[in-house]
C-alpha cells in the first residue's frame, strides 16, 4: 500500500496551522497510528508567498514517486481518517482523483460546474447529469452538503480543493502544473494537461466540508482567467 503525503500552504505560522485551520484541526485527531506524513508550507504570505502550482511541482519528483501526493487547501476538514486506504482504492482506478468534477465540461466556460453563457445555462450550472461528487460547505455556521451527481466517475475536469495524485504516473508522462496558474485556474489547467497526457482523472466519494465558496470575480480571478482562456484556445487553434 501506497503512503499518502499530505502537501498544503497556508498564511498561517505553524502553530496557528495546527490550532485554527481545518485542515490542521482535524489532522490533529486522527489517530497517530493512521496520520499521514505532512508538507505544509507555513507563513505563504507577502514577499514569501509562492504559489500552489510551484509548491506542488516541488514534491512531482523522484523523491516522492512511490508516494500518493494530497494536493488540499488548508480550509478543508478530512472527516475520513482511513483516507490513506480510501486513496489506495482510488489509484487503482484513476491516477488524479478529485472529490468533485464534470464528466463531459464545456471546455469554453471558466469552470468545471458553472455556466457564464446564459443562453446555454440560464440557472448559471452546466449540465447536472454530467457533474459528480459531493462536498460539504459551511454555510452560516452550519454543514451544508453540496450534492453534484453520483462518484467514483470518470471526468475530464475536477476541483482543486483536493487533488490526490499518483506521483510516479505524473513522472512518467512528464505532466506538472503551470506555474502561471499560481492559484485560481491552476486546477482546470492541470486536469487537460492530464487530459492531453492520456492520464485517468475522476472523483471519489471522500468526506471534507470546506469552507471557501470560491472567489468567482474577483480581480485574482479576472486575470487568472484570461491566461487560462488564452492558453487553451491557442492549443485548440480557436
Amino acid at each position: 500500500m501506497k503512503k499518502i503525503r499530505i502537501v498544503s500552504a497556508t498564511t498561517k505560522d505553524e502553530n496557528r496551522f495546527w490550532r485554527d485551520t481545518l485542515l490542521g484541526q482535524s489532522l490533529t485527531l486522527f489517530p497517530r497510528q493512521v496520520l499521514p506524513r505532512t508538507s505544509i508550507t507555513f507563513n505563504n504570505s507577502g514577499n514569501r508567498r509562492r504559489g500552489l502550482s510551484k509548491i506542488y511541482n516541488s514534491f512531482v519528483r523522484s523523491k516522492y514517486s512511490e508516494d500518493i501526493l494530497l494536493l488540499v487547501h488548508d480550509d478543508v476538514y478530512l472527516h475520513d481518517w482511513q483516507i490513506e486506504h480510501r486513496l489506495n482504492d482510488a489509484i487503482e482506478t484513476f491516477d488524479v482523483v478529485g472529490l468533485a468534477g464534470n464528466k463531459n465540461p464545456d471546455f469554453a466556460e471558466p469552470s468545471w460546474a458553472l455556466g457564464w453563457n446564459r443562453m446555454k445555462y440560464p440557472k448559471g450550472w452546466q449540465s447536472q447529469k454530467h457533474l459528480s461528487g459531493s462536498v460539504g460547505h459551511t454555510v452560516g455556521g452550519k454543514i451544508r452538503v453540496s450534492y453534484y451527481g453520483p462518484t467514483p466517475r470518470d471526468c475530464q475536469l475536477l476541483d482543486g480543493l483536493f487533488l490526490a495524485i499518483n506521483t510516479a504516473k505524473l513522472i512518467e508522462k512528464s505532466v506538472k502544473f503551470d506555474e502561471q496558474f499560481d492559484f485560481h485556474f491552476y486546477d482546470l489547467d492541470f486536469c487537460r494537461e492530464c487530459l492531453k497526457k492520456k492520464l485517468k482523472i475522476g472523483t471519489w466519494p471522500i468526506s471534507v466540508t470546506h469552507a471557501s465558496g470560491g472567489a468567482y470575480g474577483s480581480p485574482a480571478w479576472e486575470s487568472a482567467k484570461k491566461k487560462y482562456l488564452l492558453k487553451w484556445s491557442v492549443v485548440k487553434g480557436r
